[in-house]
């Protein structure tokens, strides 16, 4: 099975996002799971996710950060 990974963050990305988006390609590496990372930055599709704090990472459709930004290892226990 994929992971579906999508990371939401504004079109102009801060140092916020970026370090978001590193973080979550360097977790993907480092496993053996399946992953599809998806960065979600247009605000038509922002407006559809129930979160108003970016960076926002959803894997597998659970948001599971809103705001902040994970240790690797913490975002690779969300992978299946």
């Amino acid at each position: 099975m994929t992971n579906k990974i999508e990371i939401l963050c504004p079109p102009q990305k801060c140092k916020k996002c970026t370090r978001m988006i590193s973080r979550v390609e360097e977790a993907a590496k480092r496993s053996s799971a399946e992953t599809e990372i998806i960065i979600v930055d247009s605000i038509d599709q922002l407006q559809t996710y129930n979160s108003w704090l970016l960076p926002s990472l959803v894997v597998n459709g659970q948001m599971v950060a809103r705001g902040y930004i994970p240790e690797i290892n913490k975002i690779q226990r969300f992978f299946t």
